[in-house]
């Protein structure tokens, strides 16, 4: 049974990840990264070790693409994995804030992708919020990679 259980969590979470992707980002599923040698093994020492993980450079160089397949990785080894936009995890933490009742997004996921850092304005309560999230993938709780333009 507990193999049962592993090969559903390795199907159920890749589909779910997949699924967090926006379109235009589900091709990434599909092909390679091509890029800098000691950025990918960066990635694979992410991949095996966890933690959290900053890509960053400017736009076109494949930080989204390399962030995408990175995470695919882990929920095909049945982690639950998401993929946000720093806009939507944004709109996530006001309505958690909101609604003491509602679902908590650490409660829910092993692994985060939060892209494109650094596009939203940061408040006072985005500033609270994106420190909570490096503090529970600090504690362990949550494998984080971040991409950004700056």
């Amino acid at each position: 049974m507990a193999e049962v259980g592993r090969v559903w969590r390795r199907w159920y979470w890749s589909r779910v990840y997949r699924e967090s992707l926006p379109p235009a980002y589900r091709g990434y599923l599909e092909r390679p990264w091509e890029g800098r040698r000691e950025v990918l093994e960066a990635v694979v020492g992410w991949q095996r070790e966890g933690g959290v993980l900053y890509l960053f450079g400017p736009p076109g160089t494949g930080k989204t693409h390399l962030a995408v397949r990175a995470a695919w990785g882990k929920a095909q080894e049945g982690k639950r994995a998401l993929f946000l936009s720093e806009w939507e995890f944004y709109e996530r933490a006001r309505l958690e804030a909101q609604d003491p009742e509602a679902p908590r997004l650490l409660d829910q996921v092993d692994v985060l992708v939060l892209d494109d850092l650094g596009k939203a304005r940061l408040t006072p309560f985005a500033a609270e919020v994106l420190f909570g999230l490096v503090e529970a993938a600090h504690r362990e709780d949550l494998d984080l990679l971040l991409t950004s333009n700056w």
